[in-house]
């Protein structure tokens, strides 16, 4: 449906296209994202307390941040009205709710804002509005996407989640708090106030709050996402299987990830061992190959007189003695830096080697 609102018009051809395809879901993203912000904004802040007026500035003094958001809300009204009235172009329409949207995310991310959350929560319920009319929301919630569908009652999916809201808070919480430790104690760990296996036990907790968020919460319906800083968690009820179908998306995601770093890894470290093996050659058996040569210089092992008993021209023998040069630095770097036991760099890099490609087979 997303798909057929943002092509041309109705009267249109449709382009199914997976560019096309993979567009409108982005949108479907973009929106449900921000109803999700809103959502946990008028769960968690207490906006009632907040003074009635525009207060919100910007660091370089830039003020009505407030009022201009809700005067893109006027202007987004319009243009969808104006839009609609002109052979129901729901493209332009469409556009001009993805508009307001991004400007709202903008407003957001201004650095120490105090979110005016009924302007937020009046965009996100026109916006709702505008996508019940174009069939693409369905059920009685004020704003946002169904969660589960609603019942014969007319009662919406909000109202069965009231019922779980406490639990979710107590236990988005209690993460909270057992996170924001672990991430201090590392911090102070890293700055010599604690052994290593301490750090260890720490980034378990961590860890174990990963989990919770990443593997435990989603096949419950429970969304709940980081934002950093001194920012709570947000959480969000949402359908177990689109929560579900994400997180496989992501881990696969992650997977090609680390499958690709740790290609780039082994590329890296081959490369390391090849060269380390070149530059632990004797640089008097450099030209060693007696299928070419039959005599060699004892001092320097330059080539000097060819398999037929010729003499190596002087061209040939100035290019040896360039690359012999070249050659006898590497080996001595290489000897001074492993302490004359260059094997021992070697074997090193090899287990590295063989370690990578271990995990890449994981």
């Amino acid at each position: 449906r997303l798909l057929f609102l943002l092509a041309g018009g109705w009267d249109q051809p449709m382009n199914y296209s997976q560019q096309t395809m993979e567009d409108a879901r982005s949108k479907e993203t973009t929106f449900k994202s921000f109803f999700r912000q809103v959502e946990a904004l008028s769960r968690n802040y207490a906006y009632y307390d907040d003074p009635v007026g525009w207060t919100n500035t910007t660091d370089d003094g830039k003020q009505n941040l407030d009022q201009d958001l809700y005067n893109s809300l006027l202007e987004t009204q319009r243009i969808v009205h104006e839009s609609l009235l002109d052979n129901f172009n729901t493209k332009e329409a469409m556009l001009s709710l993805l508009n307001i949207i991004s400007d709202a995310n903008a407003y957001l991310r201004t650095p120490k804002v105090r979110p005016a959350v009924l302007t937020l929560k009046s965009i996100a319920v026109y916006v709702t509005q505008m996508l019940k009319v174009f069939g693409v929301v369905t059920g009685n919630d004020d704003f946002g996407f169904e969660v589960g569908g609603g019942n014969e009652e007319g009662n919406s999916s909000s109202n069965s989640s009231d019922n779980h809201t406490t639990m979710i808070q107590t236990l988005a919480s209690f993460r909270e708090q057992v996170r924001n430790q672990a991430l201090a104690a590392v911090k102070n760990s890293n700055n010599g106030s604690s052994t290593e296996d301490t750090i260890a036990s720490f980034k378990s907790i961590l860890q174990t709050c990963d989990n919770l968020r990443d593997e435990l919460l989603p096949p419950l319906g429970v969304r709940l996402e980081d934002r950093g800083g001194d920012d709570c968690s947000m959480w969000n009820l949402e359908d177990p299987k689109d929560l579900m179908r994400e997180l496989a998306e992501k881990k696969e995601r992650d997977a090609a990830a680390r499958r690709k770093k740790l290609g780039n890894q082994h590329t890296t470290k081959q490369k390391e061992l090849t060269k380390a093996i070149d530059a632990a050659r004797d640089p008097k058996s450099l030209f060693r190959d007696e299928t070419l040569y039959k005599e060699w210089d004892p001092d320097t092992g330059l080539p000097t007189k060819n398999m037929d008993g010729t003499d190596v021209s002087a061209g040939q023998t100035k290019k040896k003695k360039k690359a012999l040069d070249k050659h006898t630095k590497l080996h001595n770097d290489l000897m001074k830096k492993t302490n004359s036991n260059p094997q021992s760099l070697i074997d090193r890099l090899t287990k590295e080697l063989e370690t990578i490609a271990q995990q890449m087979n994981e």
